[in-house]
């Protein structure tokens, strides 16, 4: 009897030996996920304003209307060496992405030109700008045909990264714009939201009724990044 159970536990214990070196053998495994991903197509959203003025009313009337890529003008009546000046606003309606616009305008002839105050700008996201056309009678037209002139301007808005935000202080209060803006395209962008003004060529801080100037800065110099500004009474 003694040798049969000693016989036994042997047997047991061969078997456990055997399992333990079948569970060891098994490989391990690796899982991976892969994947794309891009975005929708649309159109970069640059719109006119629908604001709009004409120099002469009573030679030239344009029209807009807000939220449309397309805007007209007219002009009649028109005297030799005379312009007659259109401005629209348009705006870059995008959150986070820059427009580079860029304008060119087609159509002069030897009686009349059509020109455009600036030919390329960058307008950040929520920004707008003025575009400003000149028509203008450079010779006096003798037939019919020479006083008809058709005009096109085409305005281009490409999309680009925006401008990085820099930080900059007016006696210690912290303001912020965009990288490379200059003091006359801060008065005019979303950035302004404390309501500084322009009066003749200086920038004003609207601490009072005139407000204080702010000292050693003309409307094109750019904005210092981390510079502390100070004002003196206007």
């Amino acid at each position: 009897m003694k040798h049969r159970k000693s016989y036994n536990f042997i047997l047991i214990f061969g078997l456990v030996l055997f399992l333990s070196v079948g569970y060891a053998i098994v490989n391990s495994v690796s899982l991976s996920i892969t994947g794309t991903s891009s975005a929708g197509t649309s159109t970069l959203n640059v719109a006119f304003t629908g604001d709009k003025t004409v120099s002469n009313s009573t030679k030239g009337s344009a029209t807009v209307t807000a939220g449309s890529k397309t805007a007209t003008f007219k002009t009649s009546n028109m005297s030799l060496n005379e312009t007659i000046t259109f401005t629209y606003k348009v705006k870059n309606n995008e959150t986070d992405v820059a427009a580079n616009i860029s304008i060119s305008t087609n159509g002069s002839n030897s009686y009349f030109t059509i020109t455009s105050s600036s030919s390329t700008q960058t307008l950040q996201p929520g920004d707008s700008s003025t575009i400003t056309i000149n028509v203008k009678m450079i010779k006096t037209p003798i037939t019919a045909d020479d006083n008809n002139a058709s005009f096109t301007v085409t305005i281009t808005g490409t999309p680009t990264e925006p401008s990085k935000e820099t930080n900059f202080y007016i006696n210690g209060t912290k303001y912020t714009a965009t990288e490379g803006m200059t003091w006359e395209q801060y008065l005019t962008s979303p950035y302004n939201t404390s309501g500084f003004i322009e009066n003749a060529g200086s920038v004003l801080t609207i601490d009072g009724i005139m407000g204080s100037a702010i000292m050693d800065i003309t409307l094109t110099d750019q904005i210092i990044d981390g510079r502390n500004y100070y004002t003196y009474d206007d």
